[in-house]
C-alpha cells in the first residue's frame, strides 16, 4: 500500500494573475513553472524545472513543469501527415503541421495538430525552432520539395531530423546533394528513410513507425 498527500489551496485575488498566465501559456502551447504553497500560486512562463518538494506539514513548497516541452513539426500536411499527427497528439508534444499548399484537405481534416501554417519552404528555416525539444519529420509530396525542406534544415540544432521515401529515393536525393557540396557528415544525422522496420504500408502503419522511432531517440534507446 501507498501514502498520498493531497494539498486544498485556497485562491484570492492576488492569485489571479498567474492563473491568468498559466491559461494563456496552456493556451498557446508553451511552458513554464509552477509553483504551489500555502500562501497560494506562483506561476513563471518560460523554462521548466523539474518536479521538486520541500518542507513539510505547514510549510511546504511544490514547483513542477507544465506546458508541453517539445515540438513536433510535421513538414507535410497529407494523409501521413494527418496519421502522424492523430498518432502524437496521444503524446506530450506540440505538433505543428507544415505545408505550402492552400486549401489543402487532408489539413483541413486535421483536427489533432495544435498549429497548421502554409509556409514557403525556401524559408521553412524560419518556421522551425531550433534546440533539443524540436523534432522535425519531412514529408513532402514530392523529391524537389523534400530536398528544398532538407537543406534549409541542414545545420539546424535539433533534437531529431527525419526524412520519409524509399531506401532508393533517399540514395539517389544524396548522392544528388553531395554531388553539388552538401556535407556527407550532415546527411549522415538524418533518420532516413524514417521510421523503425515494421514493413509498413499504409499511412497509419508509417505514422506508427515514426513515433515509434520518435519514443525511441526520446527515450535514448
Amino acid at each position: 500500500s501507498g501514502v498520498q498527500d493531497f494539498a486544498i489551496i485556497s485562491l484570492s485575488q492576488d492569485d489571479l494573475k498567474p492563473i491568468q498566465s498559466i491559461v494563456d501559456t496552456l493556451k498557446n502551447h508553451r511552458t513554464g513553472t509552477l509553483r504551489l504553497s500555502p500562501e497560494g500560486v506562483a506561476f513563471e512562463p518560460g523554462e521548466t524545472s523539474p518536479h521538486t518538494f520541500t518542507g513539510e506539514k505547514d510549510s511546504w513548497t511544490y514547483s513542477g513543469p507544465m506546458g508541453l516541452e517539445d515540438t513536433l513539426y510535421i513538414i507535410g500536411g497529407g494523409h501521413v501527415g494527418l496519421a502522424l499527427s492523430r498518432v502524437m497528439a496521444t503524446l506530450p508534444f506540440r505538433i505543428v503541421v507544415l505545408d505550402n499548399r492552400e486549401d489543402l484537405p487532408t489539413m483541413a481534416a486535421n483536427h489533432h495538430a495544435h498549429e497548421q501554417h502554409v509556409v514557403d519552404f525556401d524559408r521553412i528555416g524560419d518556421h522551425v525552432a531550433g534546440g533539443d525539444r524540436s523534432w522535425v519529420v519531412i514529408m513532402t509530396f514530392g523529391h524537389v520539395h523534400d530536398r528544398t525542406v532538407l537543406e534549409g534544415l541542414l545545420g539546424k540544432d535539433l533534437a531529431y531530423l527525419g526524412l520519409m521515401g524509399s531506401e532508393a529515393k533517399v540514395r539517389q536525393m544524396y548522392a544528388a546533394m553531395r554531388a553539388d557540396g552538401i556535407d556527407a557528415r550532415e546527411l549522415e544525422k538524418v533518420q532516413a528513410p524514417v521510421g523503425v522496420s515494421i514493413g509498413s504500408h499504409t499511412p497509419e502503419e508509417i505514422a506508427i513507425s515514426i513515433a515509434a522511432e520518435i519514443i525511441a531517440v526520446r527515450n535514448g534507446r
